[in-house]
């Protein structure tokens, strides 16, 4: 299995279960869009994500994960190193989860496409990702598409 789906509602008190199954499954994309996971599902995942060698895609669109559950996520990036593409697409995201993510870009080495459309970031929260990505370093694979808002970045180094 390469590939799994648990769109629209899982249910939620099997969700850590879940994910112990599901990151066993030797993945490589995972499809959470639409669960509704919340800040306390992202935190398990986070948990999960940590320890993954294998995933390198995910979607979490449409799972109001907000600024808690980013922050979560973003600890997790601090150590992730295969997740290449991260979909945060509608999940109530703002300035201060933006602030989240852009310092975990300063050190993560993976990450190439990261979406952030239909959140409430605004030009603080830009300001963030255009800081840390003249900090970060890495010259192989760097970030090379951000979306946010209605708009795209295309990042060069």
């Amino acid at each position: 299995m390469h590939y799994a789906t648990t769109r629209y509602n899982i249910v939620f008190y099997l969700f850590s279960s879940l994910l112990t199954w599901i990151f066993a499954q030797k993945l490589i994309a995972l499809d959470l869009r639409g669960n509704n996971i919340g800040s306390h599902g992202a935190q398990h995942l986070a948990k999960a994500l940590i320890n993954n060698k294998i995933l390198s895609i995910m979607n979490l669109e449409m799972n109001q994960i907000r600024n808690e559950g980013i922050k979560y996520l973003s600890d997790a990036l601090y150590e992730n190193t295969t997740l290449t593409t991260l979909n945060l697409s509608s999940n109530e995201i703002d300035d201060d989860g933006a602030l989240y993510l852009a310092n975990a870009l300063v050190n993560n080495r993976t990450l190439t496409k990261l979406d952030l459309i239909q959140n409430q970031i605004g030009d603080e929260g830009a300001h963030y990702f255009a800081n840390a990505l003249t900090k970060n370093t890495v010259k192989q694979a760097p970030l090379s598409n951000l979306a946010i808002h209605h708009s795209e970045f295309s990042i060069r180094h």
